[in-house]
């Protein structure tokens, strides 16, 4: 079963969730990186402008975006994961879409594996955990730190971030803010098997600190039918509204 972590998932672990989140394969015996939430999510092609230096105004602005109680977001999701070891490559390509709310989530995900795709709906709300695989019938468990634990350093008020300046993201000038600690966020993602996270996080945002873009991409390790893997994962977010964002259980 995928898990979209913790960027991503939320780390949906994204990761990311992501959280993020965070997906990777279940049906391949892997951790997805999200909430928030472990997706190519066929990365936007992004294109360095000489223009603007950096600051620090950007980054105190997405600081202050993260630490309103009532911090929400609806999201597109895109990545893949590229599963590599002795006499193993396999490519996984995952896509769909993200809702945050204050800690809470959902997520709907439809992941592609050797030309076979699945779909995995989850809502993340309270201290519940609510699954559903390829539109079957809905179950629930104990939430666990895991579900969701990267969006919290993906999305820390606190999160140490450098400036790089504006940059064409989706078709629009952004600031592009580096995380400058995604060993934390690699410590919230690891479970199971996975270890050695190598990441880089990086956020876009509107001039007034609001999100815009968040790319998670890097590599990790793990075992697959107990032989040593390698994943590469690039996973992108794009947020298509920052407000209006309502969870509730669906049983």
């Amino acid at each position: 079963m995928s898990r979209l972590g913790s960027a991503t998932a939320f780390t949906a672990e994204m990761a990311l969730w992501v959280a993020g989140a965070a997906l990777i394969a279940g049906a391949v015996g892997m951790h997805w990186s999200v909430d928030l939430p472990a997706i190519n999510l066929l990365p936007s092609a992004s294109t360095p402008q000489p223009v603007a230096a950096a600051s620090t105004k950007p980054v105190l602005r997405l600081q202050t975006f993260f630490a309103k109680p009532t911090f929400q977001f609806k999201a597109k999701i895109q990545q893949t994961a590229n599963v590599s070891g002795t006499g193993i490559a396999i490519q996984e390509t995952a896509s769909g879409t993200l809702t945050y709310r204050s800690g809470d989530a959902t997520s709907s995900i439809t992941t592609t594996i050797l030309g076979v795709s699945s779909t995995e709906d989850q809502v993340i709300l309270g201290s519940i955990t609510y699954i559903r695989e390829n539109g079957g019938k809905w179950t629930k468990r104990t939430r666990l730190a895991a579900d969701t634990g990267g969006s919290e350093q993906m999305f820390s008020a606190t999160q140490p971030m450098t400036d790089k300046g504006l940059e064409l993201k989706n078709g629009v000038q952004r600031h592009r803010l580096e995380s400058q600690d995604t060993v934390a966020l690699a410590n919230a993602l690891a479970s199971g098997t996975s270890f050695g996270y190598q990441l880089s996080l990086v956020f876009w945002t509107a001039d007034d600190g609001t999100l815009a873009a968040i790319e998670v991409s890097g590599t990790y390790h793990d075992t697959m039918e107990e032989n040593p893997v390698t994943v590469t994962i690039d996973q992108n977010w794009t947020i298509t509204s920052t407000t209006g964002v309502t969870i509730t259980a669906p049983i």
